[in-house]
């Protein structure tokens, strides 16, 4: 009877703990898929600036234009970029704001990448002519005539370039997502968190 009893409580114990942990396993996934999904509609906005720009540069060939777009998108990015994530660390104060940047700048490093492709390949594909050309008249400007293996790169470059801005396109912005992230969910003085109290405080009046 004793060891009966004993196998009872050990087994409704581990039926216990079996529940608890698909309970956990659930409450996880489900965050999981909340953080993807709000980094999604969030990584949408985030990568509008930078296609808005792209799409600018591409048709006002103007450097001083292109400097100061440039910049502007860049502290814009960040700033928005910070909105967002203290937005989701207000709704969702247990979970990581470096998680759910990163995967914001992800998702919008995804689509600046195929919108990319896109462009030079649809879009204003003179583009990528205009920019082979002006790659080949630095080259001769030397005085020297273009090798044969640096013709063939070229033309092999012309033909692959759409592709290669995409990869470029998608892996610069996930690199500069998860610098950004990583400075803004961190202090510089090792805090736990960029956004304090009073700032969660006063998104939430």
């Amino acid at each position: 009877s004793f060891f009966l009893i004993t196998s009872l409580i050990l087994f409704n114990n581990k039926l216990i703990y079996l529940h608890r942990k698909r309970q956990n396993q659930s409450c996880n996934i489900m965050k999981s898929n909340t953080l993807w999904g709000e980094a999604g509609v969030d990584g949408i906005f985030l990568a509008l600036v930078t296609i808005a720009v792209t799409t600018i540069d591409a048709f006002v060939p103007s450097s001083v234009l292109q400097m100061i777009l440039g910049i502007a998108k860049l502290v814009f990015t960040i700033w928005l970029l910070r909105y967002f994530m203290l937005g989701y660390k207000k709704r969702n104060e247990d979970s990581s704001a470096f998680r759910f940047g990163f995967a914001t700048s992800f998702c919008s490093a995804l689509l600046c990448g195929v919108y990319s492709f896109v462009l030079y390949q649809y879009i204003c594909p003179e583009k990528i002519t205009e920019t082979i050309d002006m790659a080949a008249a630095s080259i001769a400007s030397t005085g020297n005539n273009i090798p044969d293996e640096v013709s063939d790169a070229l033309l092999k470059l012309e033909d692959n370039f759409a592709q290669l801005s995409c990869v470029i396109t998608f892996l610069w912005c996930t690199f500069l997502g998860l610098i950004f992230s990583a400075i803004l969910a961190k202090k510089s003085n090792g805090a736990k968190d960029v956004f304090t109290n009073e700032e969660l405080n006063g998104e939430q009046q």
